[in-house]
């Protein structure tokens, strides 16, 4: 597991998991190495956004102050922090 309770992270875009995984008939994206590791529909309306860690959850992923309940993992995350940082400062604009 790459990130700690308190890091804040995006979750990568709805564009990325339409380019990287497949999408199921259920409205689910599976990732494209491993049909146990997806993205619920109900977690799109996150896609983009940056999130909170507020839980590690053993060596399986992570529960964020934003969603609750709803458990995410590295894969999910654009692991951009430079652009987290800016985002956070107001410096950051998408083109």
């Amino acid at each position: 597991m790459n990130h700690k309770v308190g890091d804040k992270v995006i979750i990568n875009s709805l564009e990325w998991f339409k380019a990287n995984c497949n999408l199921s008939n259920n409205g689910d994206y599976f990732h494209n190495t491993d049909r146990n590791l997806y993205l619920a529909k109900y977690k799109i309306p996150f896609c983009g956004e940056i999130l909170t860690i507020e839980t590690m959850i053993s060596n399986y992923g992570y529960y964020m102050e934003e969603t609750g309940s709803y458990w995410w993992h590295d894969w999910m995350f654009n692991d951009s922090r430079k652009k987290v940082i800016e985002i956070l400062r107001g410096n950051y604009i998408e083109l």
